[in-house]
């Protein structure tokens, strides 16, 4: 806590413009104010007429106007305020008297005048502790007042908390202080302050509001097992008030934010911790017309978002919106509501249906601001692109690219956009939109860009490219990235005439495919098809075997299977294993009704069985020869 000084008590008085006419001068009001260590009054006035000011005794001080007289008798001003209790006038031979009633002893810290509009100043603060010194014998030259528009002095510290218990506040001015402490974060005295209202008025309907206000305090203290029993104290004192209701949305807040404190067992003054969901919900229940019942739908919005069930959450805050709300929680029931939607079109994708319901379904109540967030407008240009209509994601993709704020989603934009670009052969502007690959900041999605970007390099038969793009290794590639990245460099390898450096990158291909999940990418089927394929050429036909078995195993349904059985058959009947050819053939037979595929292993099986003969009359034949050559 701040302590400091304040001014000894003085009389002061001034001369301000003086020759206004009586006639001149009205009054229209006077306001007071309370800046946490002096309470300030503003006279309004028409007109600025000359003023004196002097300290009549310790609680009243007297701003005189010499030649001022109203032509009406002017009412008395009651003040809320710590400090101040009224400001009446009193008429005299030689003019009017304002009198500064005050609840506690004050010292007058300074007073000044305002040229537009007209008004005059006066500020005062508690008087210290200790007595004050004995004021001069003659009274100082006159206080010059600051110039307009001139710096305010420095604002003392704080009162102290001894200063405190000594003003005889009213309940009212007591808890307003109280408030102003805890807006401007002086946790320390706000709660002297709250205490001091409980200690003089128990009886107060304010009561419960201040105890749970002390339970505020020890939250923002981070003093989370204290904060939470002292709401619990607040619902067993308080059963039923709005203290009670603010507690026990507290303590589900609680939950939310600390979850696992010790709590009593059984104890029902911590329903609200241990059953949020159920506890606000009966709250909400048996207060169904009361404000604090918003705040708890709200809350229960929110625990429901925390525990991930988005769906009831957006169909929890939706209700909520639909109501009169003060602006404020307004703002963040639908913040929340933002966020459950989000949430929610998270889940639903790859569902691109299910996307694009959710959000049109929930966009009404959403901000304009949010109908340009990346946030919901990213999964739902993704949805268009799945479903085909490729011209709506390009404009939402297109309106993101331009109106993004962040660059993350200017650049996420941009990569959708390229891919589709590129899907309809608009390679130039794809291009454009993925060089250089130094404009995408994030590793991440730099990665995406050098995938993009050695694609077009192979479109366009440009393979060194995509191999200098791709042998980046530094990259945080995704075990799916790794799978595409090898498949292209393959691709890149054969095309330069590297067959063995592409075998190699199929390979690691389907490695990188094996190790990040347990059901390998369509991709991983790409690469073990071309690696057989390049492995027969180079005369390897036992590791070409091997790869096209594996596609077989991982991937039983490929529509890739009859051309790798005629290939296996191939390789058998190279090895003149005519059963095991025949098998292959067979099982072509079995598995396909397309005329196409049986004609062809009908004719491989003839073939076969051609050779076979031939082979067998041919061993026949030499047979008798080298019988026949036998004396």
């Amino acid at each position: 806590m701040r302590r400091g000084g304040v001014l000894l008590l003085v009389l002061l008085w001034g001369a301000q413009l003086s020759g206004a006419l009586a006639e001149e001068i009205a009054l229209q009001r006077v306001r007071f104010g309370w800046h946490t260590t002096f309470a300030r009054v503003v006279f309004d006035l028409s007109r600025l007429p000359a003023y004196r000011l002097r300290l009549a005794d310790a609680t009243t001080v007297l701003v005189e106007f010499p030649g001022w007289q109203p032509a009406a008798a002017l009412p008395a001003w009651p003040a809320r305020n710590p400090l101040v209790r009224e400001v009446r006038f009193a008429r005299r031979d030689d003019g009017t008297v304002a009198v500064i009633a005050l609840r506690a002893p004050a010292t007058v810290q300074r007073h000044f005048t305002m040229a537009q509009p007209p008004r005059l100043v006066v500020d005062v603060a508690a008087a210290p502790s200790a007595p004050p010194a004995a004021p001069p014998a003659a009274p100082p030259a006159a206080a010059a007042p600051p110039a307009v528009g001139a710096a305010p002095a420095a604002s003392p510290p704080p009162p102290t908390e001894a200063v405190l218990s000594r003003l005889d506040l009213p309940p009212l001015a007591l808890l307003q202080y109280a408030e102003r402490q805890w807006k401007d974060g002086h946790l320390d005295l706000a709660a002297r302050a709250y205490e001091l209202f409980l200690q003089r008025f128990p009886q107060e309907a304010q009561a419960s509001l201040v105890a749970a206000r002390l339970a505020d305090i020890l939250r923002a203290e981070g003093k989370h097992a204290e904060a939470l029993a002292a709401y619990a104290r607040v619902v067993t004192t308080y059963p039923g008030s709005e203290g009670a209701l603010i507690s026990q949305i507290r303590m589900a807040e609680l939950h939310l934010a600390v979850p696992g404190l010790p709590v009593p067992a059984e104890d029902p003054a911590y329903a609200a911790y241990r059953r949020p969901l159920e506890t606000l919900r009966q709250l909400v229940a048996s207060h169904p017309v009361s404000p604090l019942a918003n705040v708890a739908r709200l809350t229960i919005g929110t625990v429901q978002l925390q525990r991930g069930e988005a769906r009831q959450a957006l169909a929890t805050l939706q209700d909520l919106l639909g109501r009169p709300l003060a602006e404020s929680l307004r703002q963040e029931a639908l913040s929340a509501y933002q966020r459950a939607l989000a949430q929610v079109l998270t889940a639903a994708q790859p569902d691109a249906v299910e996307v694009l319901q959710a959000f049109f379904a929930h966009k009404g109540l959403l901000p304009e601001t949010a109908l340009v967030d990346p946030t919901f407008l990213m999964p739902v240009a993704k949805s268009y692109a799945q479903l085909g209509l490729e011209a709506e994601a390009v404009a939402l993709l297109q309106l993101l690219h331009e109106r993004a704020q962040a660059p993350a989603a200017r650049e996420q934009a941009a990569l959708l956009l390229a891919a589709l670009r590129l899907a309809q052969g608009e390679r130039r502007q794809a291009k454009a939109l993925l060089e250089p690959p130094q404009r995408f900041t994030t590793p991440a999605l730099r990665a995406k860009a050098l995938l993009l970007r050695s694609k077009l390099a192979l479109e366009e038969k440009q393979p060194a490219i995509a191999v200098r793009a791709l042998r980046e290794a530094d990259l945080p590639w995704t075990p799916a990235e790794e799978v595409s990245r090898w498949f292209l460099l393959g691709q890149a390898y054969e095309a330069l005439g590297q067959a063995p450096a592409a075998v190699d990158a199929w390979q690691r291909c389907v490695a990188a495919g094996s190790i990040a999940q347990e059901k390998p990418p369509a991709l991983v089927e790409r690469c073990l098809f071309a690696a057989g394929r390049l492995l027969l050429r180079l005369q390897q036909p036992e590791a070409a075997q091997h790869a096209y078995e594996q596609l077989l195993q991982q991937f039983p349904d490929s529509p890739l299977r009859p051309s790798v059985l005629l290939q296996l058959a191939n390789i058998a009947q190279a090895r003149h294993d005519a059963a095991k050819a025949a098998a292959w053939l067979t099982t072509v037979q079995k598995e396909n009704d397309d005329p196409f595929w049986q004609r062809l292993a009908a004719a491989f099986l003839e073939d076969l069985q051609w050779q076979q003969q031939f082979r067998e009359r041919l061993a026949t034949f030499q047979q008798r020869l080298l019988e026949g050559a036998q004396p």
